[in-house]
């Protein structure tokens, strides 16, 4: 499969500038400190030897330009300890509410909170009563003079769910929602409204029933808001009736909702709509109370008479299902969101938790395949979108690596019209546990977008509930560009610093095995890695995370590549085998594959989900969720390639011969090559190009050859080695 465009020479740099820019390139040179490292060297864990999964070729990336991603903004806190954002909605890039709830163990109390464009403050919110329990749910804005919030109030015991991590089996699944212990005895509805000065309670109805709650509310004009939750009788056993509400612009009243069984346990979670005709709420089906048994999803729509229940797929084999998140693109584009479960086969069942994605059509709900951050635990709990091909899933993951103290970590996937990916999402570094509960797009906007939730850094408590959480709010756009730079490894191990990249130490001078021949920088740290032909990493300021060193290797190592957060990373050989060490999965090799020519280099995607392998032929092999979008394979090259780069959104790529000949596929601008330059003014280049790296900005790339120029198309010259001695040939490239 082909469908890539290949250009070498033809004029996108002007020439003027190109001839100014190539003899500023190879006439310049800076020195970068080459001394012995106090970073740490390692050759002698050992690896993941590759095994064979067929390859994976799949279309759709995000659109290219200005790097587009998620940022922590900060966000106060009340005077408790616990505090959490459950709801999130922004009436334009500069004026969002967020709502949840804040408790010091003993009382809750609603949380409302307001970003103006440059900060987040803490709005104050009516008080139910003195000794009220109370917490929001949900929010919705018409404008900035018309905003709802919607939860519960109760004056007999604590009504929070705070988010937790906890495990049905005990062996880290993921539950969200609220458990035995947190039932309220009593509860009623609490609605709030904000009229442009102050926020006051709105009276709202109840049920015959000793407890009610909102959980959603949807605001699709003045005169018409919904809300949807669950009613509950009272007793143990008592079970989940669902609950909807409705404002005509005077009052709320109830609105007859279907039930799917007088047998079960029904509640209602979630509102979206295209119009007033056309609403969804979802929810889930319990066997029993709300907080056990079988969970099924539940979807009821509106069409501007009644609501009415559509059937719901579950997963297959799926013990426990829950629908969180909600998003009406259209009357036949809708997206629902949570999480499924599943056990392995007795005596020693597995708990998996996987994301669960379902699709409307316009005429019937179907699972769509959703990717997983971890083996064990993985919760969708919000759904956004920004167009059609452009929507973002949000929740939280968890490894069985932190089983003992439940740690977790933010969570965003995106679906680009074609198919779902996971997304990178930051976590506080200095937290235990980070989750998102909300998502909301900013309206008519094509890249803005907010998501809510809550980190901590204290252990939950016997109930698997957080003793003690901070409010997190995420805001997705433009990311702000990273500050230029590159470093230049040897293939004796010595390395040179360049623009903002930061001399961690090298190899230069010390015994070598076998000579270095890749390289990649720790984007965290801002420290990197280097490896040898026989597969031995040595990391400088970065995290050592094992090594083929002293393993039989069938090929040599020829580079390598970095998780985006720095967790992990691949080598790759020759022949195409892959090992992985870290939190860097396996995705596929080449190994133990005819290959026509041996594997020369890789890239991996940004968000850590696949991978490319290139040849020195040009034929380019995609794994994970790296998307294929060409190759030179089966063309007649010049020189061979020597090596691949990837733009920042997974949109292409760049191959780079050793003459510098430049291919670009995908979305992957072509900025210009070395043969056109030279063959345009009869210049040699002196030495082959052996590397090639995105520039830090995403807007070009950076050439460097064995005698250490660099060659720069789209981003500015930093400094190089050319015309100084070296002890040995440079190998490879990287961002710094």
């Amino acid at each position: 499969m082909m469908h890539g465009v290949s250009r070498r020479s033809s004029g996108l740099v002007p020439i003027a500038t190109a001839l100014l820019l190539l003899t500023w390139v190879l006439s310049t040179a800076m020195i970068a400190p080459v001394a012995a490292a106090t970073g740490a060297i390692h050759k002698s864990l050992p690896g993941r030897p590759s095994n064979h999964i067929p390859l994976r070729s799949r279309s759709g990336a995000l659109g290219s330009g200005t790097p587009v991603g998620w940022s922590i903004v900060p966000s106060p806190n009340s005077q408790y300890s616990l505090n959490v954002l459950e709801a999130v909605a922004p009436i334009s890039q500069s004026n969002v509410w967020a709502a949840g709830y804040a408790s010091n163990g003993i009382f809750d109390s609603g949380l409302i909170e307001h970003f103006n464009g440059l900060a987040w403050s803490i709005v104050p919110s009516p008080a139910p009563g003195p000794f009220a329990d109370n917490a929001l749910r949900g929010i919705s804005a018409i404008s900035a003079s018309d905003v709802w919030a919607v939860g519960n109030v109760s004056n007999s015991g604590i009504i929070s769910s705070a988010i937790a991590r906890n495990s049905a089996s005990g062996e880290g699944a993921l539950e969200h929602g609220q458990q035995p212990n947190q039932q309220a005895s009593q509860a009623n509805t609490l609605i709030e409204h904000f009229n442009g000065f102050s926020w006051s309670i709105v009276p709202s109805p109840n049920t015959s029933m000793p407890v009610n709650t909102l959980s959603s509310v949807l605001a699709v004009s003045t005169n018409n808001v919904w809300a949807v939750g669950y009613a509950r009788g009272a007793g143990s056993s008592a079970l989940d009736v669902p609950l909807i509400e409705h404002f005509n612009g005077f009052s709320w009243s109830i609105v007859a909702s279907p039930n799917p069984s007088t047998s079960t346990s029904n509640n209602l979670e979630m509102l979206s709509a295209s119009s007033a005709s056309d609403i969804w709420a979802i929810g889930d089906i319990s066997s029993s109370s709300s907080s056990s048994g079988e969970f099924k999803t539940l979807m009821e729509h509106f069409n501007g008479f009644s609501w009415s229940i559509v059937a719901s797929p579950v997963p297959a084999g799926s013990i426990l299902n829950d629908i969180d998140g909600l998003c009406v693109v259209s009357a036949n584009d809708v997206w629902a969101v949570g999480w499924s479960v599943t056990t392995g086969a007795p005596p020693s069942p597995v708990i998996v938790q996987r994301t669960l994605i379902e699709h409307y059509n316009g005429f019937s709900w179907s699972i769509v395949p959703s990717p997983d951050m971890s083996t064990t635990a993985n919760m969708l709990v919000g759904v956004a979108a920004l167009s059609a091909n452009n929507i973002w899933a949000v929740g939280s993951w968890s490894s069985a690596a932190f089983n003992s103290s439940q740690a977790g970590y933010t969570f965003v996937e995106h679906y680009n019209g074609s198919s779902w990916t996971l997304m990178p999402s930051p976590s506080p570094s200095e937290t235990l546990d980070s989750e998102l509960n909300a998502i909301a797009a900013v309206p008519f906007s094509s890249t803005g977008a907010w998501a809510v939730g809550d980190t901590n850094n204290s252990f939950t408590s016997t109930q698997g509930l957080a003793t003690a959480a901070r409010t997190l709010t995420e805001r997705l756009g433009p990311l702000p560009l990273p500050p230029e730079g590159y470093d230049i490894a040897a293939s004796d191990g010595g390395v040179f610093a360049f623009g903002a990249a930061v001399f961690h130490g090298s190899m230069g001078g010390r015994h070598l095995n076998k000579p270095v021949a890749g390289a990649a920088a720790d984007t965290v740290s801002r420290g990197y890695w280097l490896v040898a032909s026989d597969g031995g990493v040595f990391s400088f300021d970065a995290p050592f995370y094992g090594s083929m060193g002293g393993r039989p290797l069938v090929s040599p190592i020829v580079g390598m590549a970095a998780t985006p957060f720095a967790g992990g990373y691949w080598l790759v050989a020759a022949d195409g085998g892959m090992f992985s060490f870290g939190d860097a999965p396996f995705y596929g090799s080449m190994g133990g594959r005819p290959l026509v020519s041996p594997i020369v280099g890789m890239a991996s995607t940004f968000d850590g989900g696949g991978y490319w392998l290139v040849a020195a032929d040009g034929g380019v092999f995609a794994f994970g969720d790296a998307v294929f979008h060409g190759s030179m394979g089966g063309k007649a090259l010049a020189k061979p390639v020597v090596g691949i780069a990837t733009t920042s959104n997974m949109g292409g790529y760049w191959l780079v011969a050793s003459d510098g000949g430049v291919f670009a596929f995908g979305n992957a601008p072509y900025y210009g090559s070395v043969p056109g330059l030279l063959a345009a003014y009869g210049l040699e280049i002196g030495s082959p190009v052996v590397g090639v790296t995105m520039a830090s900005n995403g807007a070009g790339y950076w050439l460097v050859t064995s005698s250490a120029g660099v060659v720069t198309f789209g981003a500015p010259f930093l400094g190089s080695m050319l015309g100084r001695p070296l002890d040995a040939p440079v190998v490879a490239i990287s961002t710094g």
